[in-house]
């Protein structure tokens, strides 16, 4: 029998995340990561008006890296974006008292739930 897809080294190096916002598609979170060690995130989310009227579905809010090794790459490539925060505040249900910092711990992305947003791993 052959590999499955997601036993192939490309497959390996991804992770892909659905985010819900009141239980409807929100955004998508997609990180690749390279040998090198390097982490590349990119954040696609359902057009709201400006873009609905350009034609579009989504748009790229926000895409980060972070490299080295040791630290929690992921969160620090989302993390380094303004825009993907204000984006996610303006759009969150309620506005959280502390700066908001992400954090994921292999298996899912802390802060984007505690805004009431569910983060579900697809990839």
């Amino acid at each position: 029998m052959s590999k499955q897809v997601r036993e192939m080294k490309a497959a390996k190096s991804l992770k892909a995340f659905a985010v819900l916002r009141f239980g409807k598609p929100f955004a998508k979170i997609q990180v690749h990561y390279s040998d090198s060690g390097k982490v590349m995130v990119d954040v696609w989310a359902e057009c709201y008006a400006d873009c609905v009227e350009a034609g579009l579905t989504e748009m790229l809010v926000h895409q980060g890296s972070a490299s080295g090794y040791g630290y929690d790459k992921v969160g620090a490539a989302l993390s380094n974006s303004q825009n993907l925060i204000d984006f996610l505040m303006k759009h969150a249900p309620y506005v959280p008292s502390e700066p908001i910092q992400f954090t994921y711990d292999g298996q899912s992305i802390h802060k984007i739930q505690a805004l009431d947003y569910v983060v579900m791993q697809v990839l």
